[in-house]
């Protein structure tokens, strides 16, 4: 099998740029999906490096390591979070990587995320179970990094997490308290809670389904009046030919979809035509026009006319393409917070799910046992 001077063989390639497509058919080729190369990365590591889901996905899907570590004892999940890649970071969580690896410095994913203030990440790695109070070689924990990213979003997501974690701890000392006194209602609070914030992020999905629904007509309506003005300019431009034909001039208007040639040839041919029709005012003061020349004179007026609506038809022309693509960049944008949106929704909806679970695993036990451990489950998830 061909490897390059680093090590990297096809596969780590296909995923580094993001091909899932050739991930997908080297796989299909037997292409060992735990190879490393020379720094002990695997094509894992290098798709959540690229931020590419669906390379994760197939990979994972063919058994990656999905815990393999590189020789700094970094994990694909630390990678994401260091890249800032949330998705990769919560599909990765999902398919049940282990968030609390910890690498030859003692850091872990969520150490890693909480310094770069990626708020999702940290959303995702908390609901996954992340230990908040864990502390690297330093004696530093997620806290410690949170504030140097300047996040307060991030910081206060995590000293939440760490009160979640404190009551817990008060809870299970609790176990000489009768069923009815151990139970608390802050569970179901918590509950709707996730519940209305799950549906502020539903009405929130909505909207931007509208907004983006509005700048797609908006879009369209702006390439309509595009390819209005495309073809006015080509029907000015066939006009500005027959002109060149009827005065006798053979060379031709090069680029008719090129607008800097044919600029450029509208401008020179536009100086000719002043410079001709000072000419000819000079010799009619000067009492020497000739016969035809007042024919010519109109017929050059017709010219610079037609010249002079071609350039306005171009510079038309440019401004609504520009205008497409500014909003086919607000399209991007939107969809991009749309699939932000859409994630944080599936990981809010498994917390849920998990949470009614639990709490109806807690009531059949009926015991203090099912109890606390019914609280470790809802309260270790955190907010």
């Amino acid at each position: 099998m061909y490897e390059n001077v680093q090590g990297c063989s096809a596969l780590h390639l296909a995923a580094k740029h993001g091909q899932p497509e050739c991930v997908k058919t080297l796989l299909q080729h037997n292409i060992p999906a735990d190879l490393t190369d020379c720094q002990g990365w695997t094509a894992l590591h290098y798709a959540a490096l690229a931020g590419c889901v669906a390379s994760v996905a197939l990979l994972c899907g063919q058994g990656a390591p999905i815990d393999s570590t590189d020789r700094a004892g970094r994990t694909a999940l630390m990678i994401a979070a260091q890249e800032r890649q949330e998705v990769v970071c919560a599909e990765l969580a999902r398919r049940g990587a282990d968030v609390n690896t910890t690498d030859h410095q003692g850091r872990s994913a969520l150490m890693v995320a909480s310094q770069r203030g990626c708020v999702e990440a940290v959303r995702a790695l908390l609901a996954y179970g992340a230990d908040v109070r864990r502390v690297d070689s330093l004696g530093e924990d997620a806290v410690h990094y949170a504030t140097q990213s300047g996040s307060e979003e991030v910081v206060t997501m995590l000293m939440n997490a760490q009160k979640n974690t404190d009551s817990f701890s008060m809870c299970s000392q609790l176990t000489n308290m009768p069923f009815q006194a151990a139970v608390s209602p802050e569970p179901a609070h918590w509950e709707s809670e996730r519940r209305e914030r799950h549906e502020t992020e539903q009405r929130e999905i909505e909207r931007l389904q509208g907004e983006l629904s509005l700048k797609s007509q908006e879009s369209e309506s702006l390439k309509r009046e595009t390819e209005a003005l495309r073809g006015r300019l080509k029907k000015q431009t066939k006009a500005l030919r027959l002109l060149f034909d009827t005065e006798g001039e053979t060379e031709e208007v090069e680029g008719e979809g090129e607008d800097g040639p044919l600029l450029d040839r509208l401008a020179s041919l536009l100086r000719e035509k002043r410079a001709r029709e000072d000419g000819w005012r000079l010799d009619q003061r000067n009492g020497k026009m000739e016969a035809g020349g007042k024919m010519k004179k109109e017929r050059a007026s017709v010219e610079v006319d037609a010249l002079r609506r071609l350039e306005d038809a171009l510079e038309e022309k440019g401004s609504a393409e520009r205008r497409v693509s500014e909003i086919e960049g607000h399209l991007d944008n939107m969809r991009a917070v749309l699939s932000q949106y859409e994630t944080r929704k599936r990981v809010q909806s498994c917390v849920i799910e998990d949470l009614e679970t639990q709490v109806g695993t807690g009531s059949s036990l009926g015991t203090q046992e099912g109890v606390s451990h019914w609280l470790w489950r809802s309260r270790g998830l955190g907010r």
